[in-house]
This record gives structure tokens, sequence and C-alpha cells, in this order.
């Protein structure tokens, strides 16, 4: 599952047609349909569902007041949701100026050493699913080995995701969430 995004108004791309003048609603398709293939930046962007929980987290934790409380609410759904031009601008700017403290952030995930595994206790073997603890079934979390990487770090942030998010929009125009 992810989220796909799709620039209002791209840099150089192919704009989304005014759906208000689109009687027929053609130039919508033909748009929605060749979108993806535009290499503009700003005209297209898929960003994974569990990066993308992450990434507005950290968007509402570092930049209070971008987006309404509404619209707050709506961001971590995968519904239709438009966000304007200037909200977008704002968005790729703050993401470019915290660039420096996000890679140091991402450089101490890397650097977090493994721990004792809590599936199975550091023992390897775990006991029969649901239940956690010693047992004797390999641990499908540490593989046996009685450590495993934090938890933070299964689904780590992920820099190239912020960066190419911030690029998409700059050159966006606002975008649109489906």
């Amino acid at each position: 599952m992810s989220f796909d995004l799709y620039g209002l108004k791209p840099r150089n791309g192919i704009p989304m047609p005014d759906q208000a003048a689109d009687e027929d609603g053609k130039a919508y398709w033909v748009w929605f349909d060749n979108v993806k293939l535009d290499n503009t930046k700003g005209a297209y962007i898929k960003i994974p569902f569990f990066l993308w929980h992450q990434l507005w987290k950290f968007i509402i934790e570092k930049f209070d007041g971008i987006l309404s409380k509404k619209e707050m609410n709506s961001i971590f759904y995968n519904s239709p949701q438009t966000i304007d031009h200037a909200k977008a601008m704002e968005i790729a700017q703050k993401l470019r100026e915290l660039d420096n403290e996000l890679s140091h952030y991402e450089k101490r995930l890397n650097n977090l050493q493994d721990e004792e595994c809590d599936i199975c206790g550091g023992t390897g073997k775990r006991c029969e699913p649901p239940e956690i603890g010693p047992g004797d079934i390999i641990c499908n979390r540490c593989n046996g080995k009685g450590v495993a990487r934090p938890v933070e770090t299964i689904f780590p942030f992920r820099m190239d995701v912020v960066r190419n998010f911030a690029e998409f929009c700059e050159y966006s125009g606002g975008f649109l969430k489906l």
C-alpha cells in the first residue's frame, strides 16, 4: 500500500486539468493516465504507507501550523486530499532547512547497537506464538541469534524519501494525495 501524489501544476510538466471546465472528464483521465509517465520534477511521486506515516508524523511534530487540524487528521488516510501550492512550498523549505539535523538522526539510527531480542528473551528460541518468551521454536524476530536491531530501525526514517518529497513539494505547484 502506498500514497500516490500528483502535482497540481508541476513546473514544465502536465498541469492537472480544471475539473469544473472538463465537462465529460476526458481531459482529467488523460492527464491521470499520463502523469505517472511524466519524468518532470513535481509531477508524480509514490511513497510507501509506512514511510508516509513516519514522514508526516515528523512534519506535524516539527512544523506545527502548516496544516489545519482537519488536514492533519486526514493526511494519514488514503483518501483524496489537496495541499495547495503555498503549503507545499513551505513544507519543502522547512524540510530543506532541517536536512542537516535529519542526516544526524539517520546516522544515529544506523549506529544503534543490536539489543536483546524482546520476543525470545535473548535465547534465540521462542515459545509458540502469540506468546512471547523463551521456548523451543527458532525465533523469527532475531533468526535465532538472540539479538536484533532496535525496533525503531525496522522502518527507519529515510533521508532519500525526505529529500525526494521536499523536491516534489517544491516543484509540484501543490499536490493531490490519492
